[in-house]
């Protein structure tokens, strides 16, 4: 089979569990968009938190925020984020739930948390500011990570709103997401698919989480690494490596020889 688009998650897929990416990665995948390959990105991060990565990667298409929003350059593909005043109105319940910790809010342009742990207002958490919500921005809000270790009361509290869309523990027992019900890998995939031409037949995906079933399903071969949640496994056409051991690398190396002049080991 000829490939014409290669789709990989990042955390827990393509890079180390470190968060690092060695040389011969990207090399690789340099090899593959010089025989014509289109390279994209398929993360849970924001725009903020990926773009370490994407620097030095350069995709194609980016598909953030759990499917959010797709971008090839400073062209929007696909967009799938709350209005202002939804951002605005999802914000305040969440501050004043009782049952919620605290919130990490991914927006457009800022990326703000009620962290208690954090410090001072002033401080930044990894690509977070630490904010109390006094003041929401008005801005429109691509996701929102809620730390409370109650899921049925947060499906309670967005069950009348059609917009919204809980995923549970997508990145810790008592962490979930709440987005745009249209804010889907799959969703984001199709648009961008469509955007470069590419055929679903002619892609093949790489992922490790809830928010990449579907996506693999979609591709004609979706790929789960080794170290996938079991319902990820039972999803995919084939399972690879973990991801510490350079098994989306290994499994383009070892399935696609014509994209290689010769085998990198």
């Amino acid at each position: 089979m000829r490939i014409k688009m290669i789709v990989t998650d990042l955390d827990g897929t393509f890079l180390y569990s470190d968060e690092t990416l060695p040389q011969e990665s990207i090399d690789i995948i340099n090899r593959c968009r010089e025989k014509g390959v289109l390279f994209v990105v398929a993360t849970s991060r924001s725009i903020a938190s990926a773009k370490d990565i994407t620097d030095v990667l350069k995709p194609d298409a980016i598909i953030t925020s759990g499917g959010a929003k797709a971008i090839c350059g400073d062209k929007v593909i696909y967009d799938a984020v709350f209005s202002v005043e939804d951002s605005e109105a999802i914000i305040k319940k969440c501050i004043s739930d009782r049952k919620i910790e605290y919130i990490r809010v991914t927006g457009a342009q800022y990326d703000l948390t009620n962290n208690p742990a954090v410090g001072s207002s002033e401080m930044e958490y990894g690509h977070y500011k630490k904010t109390d919500f006094q003041v929401i921005p008005k801005q429109r809000i691509s996701k929102i990570t809620i730390c409370s270790s109650n899921i049925e009361h947060i499906n309670e509290m967005f069950e009348e709103d059609e917009q919204c869309c809980v995923i549970a523990s997508y990145s810790g027992e008592n962490f979930h997401k709440l987005s745009h019900s249209k804010a889907t890998k799959e969703d984001a995939l199709a648009e961008v698919a469509k955007y470069f031409g590419v055929r679903f037949k002619d892609i093949l995906s790489f992922g490790d989480d809830t928010s990449d079933v579907n996506m693999l399903r979609l591709s004609e071969i979706g790929v789960a690494v080794d170290n996938a949640k079991q319902h990820v496994k039972d999803v995919a056409d084939c399972i690879c490596d973990s991801n510490d051991k350079r098994g989306v690398i290994n499994y383009l190396v070892d399935n696609f020889e014509y994209l290689f002049d010769e085998v990198v080991s």
